[in-house]
């Protein structure tokens, strides 16, 4: 069960990326200038990659091909799956674009069960329907928000779950054959390979490039460096409950737990009015019920994992 509880540190972490997001997206590129954050996105890649040939040695090269391409594959969905989150968070309310990554559960346990013949019983379905009800209803002010979201923000950030999804998938198949350092290092080959070749697809990439660095001040570039590594982070310990535990509980527990440390943040930040979207995220009796449902269904899946159904 230690898995559980390194399964509880990534939400903590990829709660600051989230605020730091609307900050770097709103204020630095508000005109989308998607080239600008993906750079940063292959430059933390390419410290991964270094880091991860480091840790694993000379071995890294010997791995079976098919594993190999597995990992590879799941940096190419890691990557790509930034180009809807950043176009829809560059358009929309952080509190209506978030939320749809509470969908990543259930595709991780109807995934999990085909590609990885991971057993999710009962008791772990309904922790995940607790959490995703209380994520959403914690993130909204009314439940009509969501289901009247544009349908581009459905297509965009259904693709950008799905794309999460594929990728956890593949970097836990790679997994099976591969060490954590030696599946690290192919992902982050597959990551910087991605960035590559959307900036030799989209040669504009390279122009918003410079002119986001000749303008954005230093301090918001140096924010974005301090994402990145909080973010690179983050994912990384994820990665490593991901290879021990269940994909989709482990994907619960960050989907749950992130917004009670995002209303440690909402409240930190409250003072500094607008900071975090356009409205405050205002600390409500309603926001903290679906916030207890959300920690509920952790319980639940904690009790799962507990009761040995993995």
């Amino acid at each position: 069960m230690d898995w559980f509880f390194i399964a509880l540190i990534p939400p903590a972490l990829y709660a600051l990326t989230n605020l730091l997001d609307v900050v770097l997206i709103r204020r630095v590129v508000r005109d989308v200038k998607m080239g600008a954050l993906i750079v940063f996105t292959g430059v933390a890649y390419a410290g991964l990659l270094g880091v991860s040939w480091y840790a694993a040695g000379a071995t890294v090269f010997s791995v079976p091909f098919q594993s190999a391409m597995l990992a590879i594959a799941a940096g190419i969905f890691w990557v790509i799956f930034l180009i809807p989150y950043y176009r829809m968070m560059a358009v929309h309310e952080p509190d209506i674009v978030v939320p749809f990554f509470a969908f990543i559960p259930i595709y991780l346990a109807i995934a999990g069960t085909i590609f990885l013949g991971e057993y999710i019983d009962a008791l772990g379905y309904a922790g995940i329907f607790l959490i995703f009800t209380g994520v959403i209803g914690a993130s909204l002010e009314r439940w009509s928000l969501f289901f009247r979201a544009p349908f581009s923000l459905w297509a965009e950030m259904s693709m950008a779950s799905l794309s999460i999804t594929a990728g956890i998938i593949a970097f836990k198949m790679a997994g099976e054959l591969l060490s954590y350092w030696q599946s690290s290092f192919y992902m982050a080959l597959g990551g910087i390979g991605t960035v590559v070749f959307l900036f030799v697809l989209r040669p504009l990439y390279v122009g918003q490039v410079v002119e986001v660095i000749g303008r954005v001040p230093r301090l918001y570039l140096a924010i974005n460096i301090v994402n990145e590594v909080v973010d690179q982070t983050a994912g990384a310990v994820l990665r490593y409950a991901l290879l021990l535990g269940p994909a989709a509980v482990v994907q619960a527990i960050n989907v749950g737990v992130q917004p009670l440390y995002m209303l440690v943040g909402w409240a930190i930040l409250a003072p500094l009015g607008g900071f975090y979207g356009n409205r405050k995220m205002r600390v409500t009796f309603r926001r903290f019920a679906y916030l207890g449902l959300a920690a509920g269904g952790v319980i639940l899946v904690y009790m799962h994992t507990f009761a040995g159904a993995w």
